[in-house]
C-alpha cells in the first residue's frame, strides 16, 4: 500500500523499482529530492505508469494512520539550515517514526550531526524512541551523542556490510551506544534484525540467532494486537 524512500541515493532506493513494479503501491512517500540517476528516473517511470500517488512531507510532521499504526514523517528543508553546505542529500532524508502501542521505532535515513542538531533543537523529547535504525549505518558523522541523549534509544540496529571499505559502524559510535548500555545489532554480523511487537511486549529477534529473542521489552498495552518489522541491508537478502 506504501512506499517510503528516505533519500534517493542508490543503496537506499535500487530495490524499490523491484517493489514498486512487483507491489503496485498505492502511495509513495519521499523526501522531494530529484537527482540525476538513471535508477531514480526508473523509479520515478514505473509510479508513473502505476498511477502511484507522490506525497513529499512538509515542514511540519506529516501522519499517516494505517490500522493501528502511526507513522509520522519528519522533514528537513534546505531553509532549516544555517549553513547551506550543511543542507546535503543525507541531511535532508525523510525520518520515518513508526508508532504501535506504547512503542516507537525511529528510521532516520543518512541524517548527520548537522541534521541532527536541528531535529533535537526542534523536536526534544518528541524523538524519543525504543528502537533507533543507526543513521547513517553506524558513520561517525553522524549519532551525535545530543541526538542519542534525546532519542534514548533501548536498541540499536545498525544497517551494514562485513570489511566496510567506509568502516562502518565506527569505533566512536558503538562506544556512545555502549556507554547508554544500548543493546546493538549489526546486519553483518547478525542477518537480517526481526522486531515483533505484541501488545505489551517487545521482542528482537535475528537471523543468526535462529530467530531466538534476544531482547525484550515490556510496557502497558493492549495484549490483543501484534505488529511485526524486519530490517536488513539488501546485501543479506
Amino acid at each position: 500500500d506504501y512506499l517510503v524512500l528516505t533519500h534517493p541515493q542508490s543503496d537506499h532506493m535500487n530495490g524499490l523499482r523491484f517493489i514498486a513494479n512487483t507491489f503496485d503501491p498505492e502511495i509513495f512517500y519521499f523526501n522531494g529530492d530529484q537527482v540525476q540517476k538513471e535508477s531514480f528516473k526508473q523509479l520515478m517511470q514505473i509510479l508513473k505508469h502505476k498511477r502511484t500517488k507522490v506525497i513529499v512531507p512538509q515542514h511540519e510532521a506529516e501522519k499517516l494512520k494505517v490500522g493501528n499504526v502511526l507513522v509520522n514523517f519528519l522533514a528537513l528543508r534546505p531553509s532549516d539550515f544555517h549553513n547551506p553546505v550543511s543542507a546535503t542529500l543525507n541531511n535532508r532524508s525523510l525520518i520515518v517514526l513508526i508508532n504501535y502501542g506504547n512503542y516507537r521505532i525511529m528510521f532516520p535515513g543518512d541524517i548527520e550531526k548537522e541534521a541532527e542538531k536541528i531535529l533535537v533543537e526542534r523536536e526534544g523529547a518528541r524523538l524519543r524512541s525504543q528502537i533507533l535504525l543507526s543513521p547513517h549505518h553506524g558513520s561517525k558523522t553522524s549519532s551525535s551523542s545530543v541526538f542519542l541523549k534525546a532519542v534514548r534509544p533501548q536498541v540499536c540496529v545498525i544497517s551494514c556490510r562485513g570489511n566496510s571499505r567506509l568502516g562502518f559502524p565506527d569505533k566512536v559510535v558503538l562506544d556512545r551506544l555502549a556507554k547508554m548500555e544500548c543493546i546493538v545489532l549489526r546486519t553483518d554480523n547478525d542477518g537480517m534484525v526481526s522486531i515483533i511487537i505484541k501488545g505489551n511486549r517487545l521482542e528482537v529477534k535475528s537471523f543468526r540467532s535462529h530467530f531466538k529473542t534476544i531482547y525484550t521489552l515490556t510496557s502497558h498495552g493492549d495484549p490483543g494486537k501484534r505488529f511485526h518489522i524486519k530490517i536488513a541491508d539488501s546485501f543479506n537478502l
